[in-house]
């Protein structure tokens, strides 16, 4: 485990990205030796709930609402989706998704949802899953997925299927990263603000050295390109 490695070596400092976070960590005790050696201590991405330290996140729920809203404007009303239920940052697009869909009087299709997780993610994404993916969202002129990744897999499914992207299906995605970005038709993705997220977690931490674990959440705006 690469936490309990690291207060093995007596750091002085760690920065986590958590995995499964949408779910309770169980690592109650390491963090709890964290809090004992009050070891200053950031997360960046995201957030456990029942843990209460410094997080500077993308506020991905104002992203996905984005992303959603601009589909509508474009006169999609028949929107699917692809998210990731494990992780914390997939919940929060999730809910700006359905959330942009209220305000603007849009009806909520519940099985044109589809769910995957860090565990089944390889056969939830193969041509077989994304098959039976495919079959319950294919009244969908318009589909928001959780990432770049999985937009490109997205695509290559289409492409073999016959279906061109955006004449018969629009995509939207996060991350503008991976394959989706790098073929010969890009699609709309939020700009994941790497970059404004690590010079941003830097900062907090050597402002709150010595401070005390205040559990504060900083959220780094979004924008998107195409």
């Amino acid at each position: 485990m690469y936490l309990k490695g690291m207060l093995g070596r007596n750091v002085s400092g760690l920065i986590i990205e958590g995995t499964r976070s949408s779910f309770p960590n169980p690592n109650l005790r390491l963090y709890k030796e964290i809090r004992r050696r009050n070891i200053p201590t950031l997360f960046i991405h995201n957030h456990y709930q029942n843990e209460t330290f410094d997080s500077v996140e993308m506020s991905d729920a104002r992203a996905g609402y984005e992303l959603t809203r601009i589909l509508i404007q474009n006169g999609h009303t028949r929107i699917g989706g692809i998210f990731k239920y494990d992780d914390w940052q997939g919940i929060e697009r999730y809910r700006g998704f359905i959330e942009c869909l209220s305000d603007f009087g849009i009806d909520f299709q519940e099985d044109w949802i589809r769910w995957y997780s860090t565990r089944d993610m390889e056969e939830k994404l193969s041509k077989k899953g994304l098959q039976r993916m495919y079959r319950r969202t294919k009244d969908c002129t318009a589909m928001i997925l959780y990432n770049d990744e999985v937009a490109g897999s997205y695509m290559d499914f289409l492409k073999d299927h016959g279906l061109r992207v955006p004449e018969d299906i629009s995509l939207v995605s996060f991350d503008d990263a991976g394959p989706a970005q790098e073929g010969d038709l890009t699609i709309l993705s939020v700009i994941h603000p790497k970059y404004n997220l690590a010079a941003d977690s830097a900062q907090s931490s050597a402002d709150d050295r010595g401070s005390g674990l205040a559990g504060k959440e900083v959220f780094v705006p979004v924008s998107s390109d195409v």
